[in-house]
């Protein structure tokens, strides 16, 4: 009998198998035993080399060797070299295992055997200015100049105070004498410097270089390989012609392009007034995918030329009385670019949530249902937004997922306080509006979602003029504060929204704790609803309302299942979702 310390597999015989032993024998077959399969355990030391490397590979980008301030370090994955000699042996044999830590350590050293260890590899250079490295800012800067042709990432951070403009100035104008015929990727991060210090007058040629980033800091870097450059600038004006100097050089492979304007309350020069007029030569980007812009003045981004299914995301500090104004150009030209394309489309207009928010968003050809993708193109959208803004503020990831075609534009919570939703809403539709009727042909057809979560009213006048020519819109997602906005539609089902099949209601604001001396807002929601549904049913249309969506917050369940109780009788289909 088997001890208990022993594993058995059980493996079943195919039954086809067992059935179709009686036709290759006249004697009677039997079903046949299984043989047991004992598992066999393996410990770290019976690992193949090969699969060794591969854990210490995954090991060395989670442990990371690093010097911190007053001189504490933390040897992390090096620590696994010491444990065995086999262990040792694996780890020195693996050249890539360091190619990204040459400068982790002060000690002139320490680096040099771990840049020997990598042996002629190209390297992954992270130089750090700070007060824990600055009495070695020297000799790990000749080291950086010698190790440039072997270098493919080069990464410098520096921290306030660290080290003086005109050294590390020094050190860049050095970098560009020399040239970066293998660097790939470059990334500056100056923090805390003056406005004086953010602009170097050299110019940079790397001829493999694919990704750029400048924070603080803005020189030419020219290539024709970049695919993405995010830069951030104290002065828009300035540097404009250097920076789509930049995006010129690449044109053809540029795909993302990522603008940072900060405040500069610095003089402007006598020459600044002249920057402007270089702004009308057009630079024609084929590939681009994603342009994201922040800042108060998005006139940097009128010449450049985009195919239509490029995401555009701006962030702009400008007031929101002053939309016009601030978008411009850029903005009539997007909308006429994304409409025309004839691919379905849907506005959204959201104040709901600060920032404020306007976007145009289409699905490429071929994309799927309509239906199933209006209700949540918007929110992959504004996700989609949040990890670029995540990325330009906090280095993160840069969003990997694929934006769908359109434009996005928000106002930070400060650039709206004062004015009422109603002005709101006016402010963000009358210029879509504007550009779709100052177009050829009609570009309204293009519009099948409308997104007007704004939790406030219009005129019924208002409303009417807002609304007139979206006659192919078939979903609509509104407040349920908009109480004139439906019982115009119940009155006008004919001329506004006459093919609405698709109906989400957003129920924030009715909160089944409030007291009961609120109740009539509820009651009176609840009435131009029912009436707008039943107006659809009596207009004898061909469409009808097929389904309604009731969103909010578990507070608002109460009404929310009212609601649902009492539409059902008309809608064929009712969904409420609370979070």
């Amino acid at each position: 009998m088997s001890s208990d310390d022993e594993d058995y597999v059980i493996i079943q015989s195919p039954s086809s198998d067992i059935m179709s032993l009686p036709s290759l024998s006249s004697v009677p077959s039997r079903t046949p035993t299984p043989t047991p399969v004992q598992t066999v355990s393996r410990t770290i030391h019976d690992l193949e080399d090969n699969v060794m490397a591969t854990i210490f590979r995954a090991l060395s980008s989670v442990c990371k060797p690093f010097v911190a301030y007053g001189g504490y370090y933390d040897f992390g994955f090096i620590l696994a070299s010491h444990v065995c000699v086999r262990w040792r042996v694996i780890i020195l044999a693996c050249p890539d295992l360091w190619t990204g830590h040459v400068f982790a350590f002060p000690n002139h050293h320490a680096v040099l055997a771990i840049l020997e260890r990598t042996r002629n590899l190209p390297l992954d250079v992270k130089f750090t200015f700070d007060s824990a490295s600055q009495p070695m800012t020297t000799w790990r800067s000749s080291l950086c100049l010698n190790l440039l042709p072997r270098t493919r990432t080069l990464e410098f951070s520096i921290m306030h105070g660290a080290v003086s403009r005109t050294d590390f100035h020094g050190l860049l104008t050095a970098i560009v004498a020399q040239g970066a015929p293998t660097l790939e990727s470059l990334t500056i991060d100056q923090f805390d410097l003056r406005a004086p210090d953010r602009s170097l007058y050299v110019e940079l040629f790397a001829p493999n270089l694919c990704s750029l980033r400048l924070d603080g800091i803005f020189f030419p870097c020219l290539s024709r390989t970049l695919t993405t450059v995010q830069v951030k600038l104290a002065r828009s004006l300035r540097n404009a012609n250097d920076v789509l100097g930049v995006l010129r050089s690449a044109a053809d492979t540029l795909e993302n392009v990522l603008i940072d304007v900060v405040p500069d309350y610095y003089p402007y020069s006598v020459a600044q007034s002249h920057a402007f007029e270089a702004f009308r030569e057009d630079v024609h980007l084929p590939n681009a995918k994603v342009i994201a812009f922040r800042g108060r003045d998005a006139g940097l981004l009128d010449s450049l030329r985009t195919p239509p299914e490029t995401f555009f995301s701006l962030s702009l500090t400008s007031a929101l009385g002053h939309v016009a104004e601030a978008m411009d150009d850029i903005f009539l030209s997007r909308v006429k670019d994304l409409l025309s394309w004839q691919c379905p489309c849907t506005i959204s207009l959201n104040t709901v949530h600060e920032p404020a928010r306007m976007s145009i968003l289409s699905l490429p050809p071929g994309g799927d249902v309509w239906h199933e993708q209006a209700l949540t193109l918007v929110e992959r959208s504004v996700e989609f937004v949040h990890g670029l803004h995540d990325h330009m503020s906090h280095r993160s990831t840069l969003p990997t997922q694929a934006a769908y075609p359109g434009l996005s534009i928000e106002w930070p919570d400060h650039s709206i306080v004062g004015r009422g939703e109603g002005q709101q809403l006016g402010t963000l539709l009358n210029p879509i509006r504007f550009a779709i009727e100052s177009s050829e042909g009609n570009l309204f057809r293009s519009v099948r979602c409308l997104d007007i979560s704004v939790p406030d009213d219009l005129l019924s006048t208002e409303w009417k003029q807002l609304l007139q020519g979206f006659t192919a819109v078939d979903t609509l997602r509104m407040h349920i504060a908009s109480t004139i906005l439906l019982a115009t539609l119940a009155t006008h089902t004919s001329t506004l929204l006459p093919n609405l099949t698709t109906l989400v209601v957003v129920l924030d604001g009715m909160d089944d704790s409030k007291d009961h001396i609120e109740y009539h807002q509820p009651k009176l929601s609840a009435q131009r609803l029912t009436g707008l549904v039943i107006a659809y049913l009596e207009a004898g249309r061909e469409n009808i309302i097929e389904f309604v969506r009731l969103e909010g917050k578990p507070e608002s369940r109460l009404f929310a299942e009212t609601m649902r109780e009492r539409l059902g009788a008309y809608v064929p289909r009712v969904e409420v979702m609370l979070d």
